[in-house]
């Protein structure tokens, strides 16, 4: 998107929001979008009680939210792309000085007015962004950790070698700021290994890292990968998993969606985990918005026909994408909730599925 386009859609979302409260206000008059399927009573409590300490100016910046579509449990996580520089940066700046270490790490505040303030760091040179997430499925309502961070790098998906032009110490360095953690030798050793086996296979989207716990894992994002090739890819990564199952899980969605695809994998001291994620998308077209309710619902019916979609999930996931247009309290604005992406996740022999969707709210034209 044009740099013109990104200050007009700031612009115009700082407007819509500016009689909300919080972001929580605002989700509140759109809660009707929200299949209780996917978001019931239980759930909505646990987003609210995050989304009503969040401003409302939330709405300038890209979010969403994950679904669990193996899960009995109608609940969501959520994640926001929150940059150095931009308002949000700065309110997250401020909450990590008053040590809301549940919105985010203490380490945050810190590592974002160091990279903003340099025009040499690696955000400032080399990322498009960071991206929080934030685990509140597995938490009770307000008693959410701090958020995973996730930065990630400038590219397209025509750069298929643009993993090589990155300096891995740099973005070692980078994560392990960003988190808060001491560098580990072991950790980035397994991550040099990844980097060489990956090199050359499509690009990296996201690199995340979980602030404050010394062996968590970090997770690579590499996205573009011919689906032919991911076999192959997981065997250069050694990875401690049934490569006959990729190929059957990949084949039953071919054809369905694009052909190329995004590979999710934790990296540890230990290695490669058995637990890795295959991201599918329906668009050709890098990060295209698409309402497209008939082709998300094919897929979603193989999902559900091969056990790994929940009937009740796959009812609620095939009335997300819509436009919807609604009076707000200083205007008309359109809403999308679109499905952005599926990530099919393999551990050893079991394989689940997870939704992302995502939502814009955006003044209506007159």
């Amino acid at each position: 998107m044009p740099a013109n386009d990104n200050k007009q859609r700031n612009m115009d979302a700082q407007s819509t929001s500016a009689n909300y409260c919080s972001l929580g206000s605002l989700l509140e008059e759109l809660r009707s979008l929200f299949p209780t399927t996917l978001l019931d009573a239980t759930g909505w409590e646990k987003l609210q009680a995050l989304a009503r300490r969040l401003p409302s100016y939330f709405s300038d910046s890209r979010f969403g939210f994950e679904f669990d579509l193996s899960a009995p449990e109608p609940v969501a996580d959520f994640f926001v792309r929150a940059s150095p520089g931009t308002r949000l940066g700065e309110f997250y700046q401020l909450q990590s000085e008053r040590a809301a270490c549940d919105l985010v790490s203490d380490s945050f505040g810190p590592f974002s007015r160091e990279q903003t303030s340099d025009p040499q760091s690696f955000l400032a040179r080399r990322s498009s962004g960071i991206i929080l997430e934030y685990d509140l499925a597995g938490s009770p309502p307000g008693q959410h950790g701090a958020p995973r961070i996730f930065i990630s790098p400038r590219g397209t998906p025509e750069q298929a070698n643009f993993v090589g032009r990155l300096d891995l110490d740099e973005l070692v360095a980078t994560l392990y700021s960003a988190a808060g953690r001491e560098r580990d030798p072991a950790e980035i050793r397994r991550m040099e290994q990844v980097w060489e086996a990956l090199e050359g296979a499509g690009l990296f989207i996201h690199y995340g890292i979980l602030p404050g716990r010394a062996r968590a894992p970090f997770r690579f994002v590499t996205g573009g990968v011919d689906s032919a090739r991911v076999p192959g890819v997981l065997e250069r990564l050694q990875w401690p998993g049934d490569l006959a199952l990729v190929r059957s899980v990949l084949s039953q969605v071919s054809g369905l969606v694009t052909p190329r695809a995004g590979i999710s994998i934790d990296v540890s001291a230990q290695g490669v985990s058995p637990r890795i994620g295959l991201e599918l998308f329906r668009s050709a077209e890098w990060f295209l918005y698409r309402l497209d309710r008939a082709g998300w619902k094919s897929l979603i019916d193989v999902l559900e026909g091969m056990g790994w979609c929940r009937p009740d999930k796959a009812a609620g996931l095939v009335q997300l994408p819509r436009l919807e247009t609604f009076f707000g309290l200083d205007g008309v604005y359109q809403v999308r909730h679109y499905i952005n992406h599926v990530k099919l996740v393999i551990d050893r022999d079991d394989v689940s599925t997870k939704a992302y969707s995502g939502m814009d709210v955006r003044p209506a034209a007159v």
